[in-house]
């Protein structure tokens, strides 16, 4: 037991010491923190991904306070570099077939009334067709589509989107082939999600 605390007391020393070095390299945002009691707090604010979920350092009264999934339901701040607000919630996703269900911070990128897109960015490898033994894990996109209906949450494809949008599959279907649209990139998805609102409220 006592070897127990013990390690878990060394891991969180060294995720500490590994998120306040981090975080020097970061600028801080003025930004607003949900959480999931209900509370609101305007604050300077990073986001990190030291986790692969993700994690928040708030800083108040020159001290550091972090952050999780379990605390937080959504966050947002302006990013000057990017020139525009970000927004993440917090929900529950499936990152891979070999990882249970859990809960991570996924970027907002685009909604209509019925759906959103979602990002999560984590470590990854490359898609590719060739094998490659010595591939290095890089950051990679992977965009998800949420149903404001059901709170369905799935990986963004061809099929998952049609799964969602089964009441109108044979309206988009005929929208897609007769506009050559191969959903392969993030345009090609929102130009969907556009023209499913525009025939769900006819």
């Amino acid at each position: 037991m006592k070897q127990l605390l013990l390690s878990l007391t060394l891991f969180s020393l060294l995720l500490t010491i590994s998120i306040q070095s981090n975080a020097k390299a970061k600028q801080w945002h003025e930004g607003t923190v949900v959480f999931h009691s209900g509370d609101t707090i305007n604050c300077k604010l990073r986001f990190t991904r030291i986790a692969s979920e993700g994690l928040i350092q708030v800083l108040q009264n020159h001290q550091i306070r972090i952050f999780t999934v379990k605390d937080v339901s959504s966050f947002s701040y302006f990013d000057k570099k990017q020139n525009r607000t970000r927004t993440f919630f917090s929900l529950p996703i499936q990152p891979d077939l070999v990882s249970r269900k859990h809960e991570v911070f996924l970027e907002h990128i685009y909604s209509s009334d019925k759906f959103c897109i979602l990002n999560y960015k984590t470590l990854g490898y490359k898609e590719t067709s060739l094998f490659n033994p010595f591939q290095k894990k890089r950051v990679v996109n992977k965009p998800y589509v949420f149903s404001n209906a059901t709170g369905d949450i799935l990986p963004m494809s061809r099929e998952n989107v049609l799964l969602l949008m089964q009441e109108k599959k044979k309206n988009i279907i005929s929208y897609l082939n007769t506009n050559n649209i191969k959903l392969k990139s993030l345009p090609d998805f929102i130009d969907l999600l556009e023209y499913h609102q525009s025939i769900t409220q006819m």
